[in-house]
């Protein structure tokens, strides 16, 4: 239909077979493998965090002011009072430029402040190279959020939904506020049925499980509410049935996705780019993806990055702002360090 017609040109992915890599555990240990193992070691000597300077940057400004964002969630939420969409993820692009120019390691260096900020359960650099449709890109993602994750055998999901800001000293009283919002649950629970329906459409018959009880996420300045979503796939099904069935994921769309995404393209007014896509690996009947929240990407002379929140019937307009402001801040300190 139209709006597959509309975004389809949108969803192509890039994948590269890696020759060599180095990867890091939760412990801070680096994983080398590849042809050339030397070659790596002498590149992880030089990406140590400290050892990259990051050139300076203008002040990192969102592309609406505060009063706007709450016009358009206003606007979302009329359209879920006139039953268009139930939710929608409406998010904020934000712009920052080099001042003088940048060095060959400037996007690299990034990277690894937003590491050292914020240390995320996946995260990831590369650059791609440019065409000739656009100019080189480099992308820097500390991603909390597991899209789709397993092989053959079991696969798994984990939408995040509900945000709270760490106040230190008063963990407990936040996460308890937080579990008990039902603004936040009910916002939970309508991306967790859709990201529950997604696997369904590739899973074998009843295996779809849904833990009993929400999970609390905390990092460093942020705690988050999530749900693990369990699927035994279907053995005529791999890793393209399983990323049509499911992607985009829920939890930066909204439901329902085709008409959500619609409303959410004239709000925000242009293409996300690499944030809200994914990132990881794939093989025939496995993957290991995360959803590329918390994510700039660096192209020309500019840093782009954008935050976003759930709006549902009762979302608090002033709320999601201050929820957008929450999300941006680790990546607003990198560039704000950087100054």
């Amino acid at each position: 239909n139209a709006a597959q017609v509309r975004y389809g040109e949108h969803y192509a992915g890039r994948a590269a077979r890696l020759d060599g890599w180095i990867a890091w555990d939760p412990t801070g240990r680096a994983w080398l493998s590849g042809d050339d193992v030397d070659a790596l070691r002498a590149l992880l000597s030089r990406v140590k965090p400290g050892h990259l300077e990051l050139p300076a940057v203008s002040q990192p400004t969102p592309q609406w002011s505060a009063a706007e964002h709450m016009n358009k969630v206003e606007t979302l939420r009329e359209a879920i009072a006139n039953g268009t969409c139930f939710q929608g993820n409406l998010a904020i692009p934000f712009r920052a430029s080099w001042l003088g120019g940048r060095h060959s390691s400037a996007d690299l260096a990034l990277f690894m402040r937003l590491r050292e900020l914020s240390p995320a359960p996946y995260a990831a650099f590369w650059r791609q190279p440019g065409n000739a449709v656009y100019s080189g890109r480099s992308i820097c993602s500390h991603s909390p959020e597991c899209f789709l994750q397993g092989d053959g055998t079991a696969l798994r999901s984990e939408p995040i939904k509900g945000t709270r800001r760490r106040i230190a000293g008063s963990d407990e009283a936040v996460i308890s506020e937080l579990l008990a919002s039902h603004k936040d649950r009910a916002e939970l629970a309508m991306i967790v049925d859709l990201v529950r329906n997604d696997l369904g459409r590739i899973a074998q018959v009843g295996s779809v499980q849904v833990a009993a009880q929400p999970s609390v996420m905390s990092l460093d300045y942020i705690h988050h509410t999530y749900y693990r979503v369990d699927a035994k796939p279907q053995s005529n099904t791999g890793i393209r049935e399983w990323l049509a069935a499911s992607f985009p994921p829920g939890s930066i769309t909204g439901a329902p996705k085709i008409e959500v995404m619609n409303l959410l393209q004239d709000l925000e007014g242009e293409e996300r780019g690499p944030y809200c896509g994914c990132f990881g690996w794939i093989g025939q009947r496995s993957c290991a993806l995360a959803v590329a929240i918390r994510t700039m990407y660096v192209q020309d002379n500019c840093v782009h990055f954008s935050a976003g929140g759930g709006i549902v019937a009762d979302s608090d307009p002033l709320a999601e702002w201050n929820e957008v402001l929450t999300k941006a801040d680790r990546m607003l300190a990198a560039l704000t360090a950087a100054r």
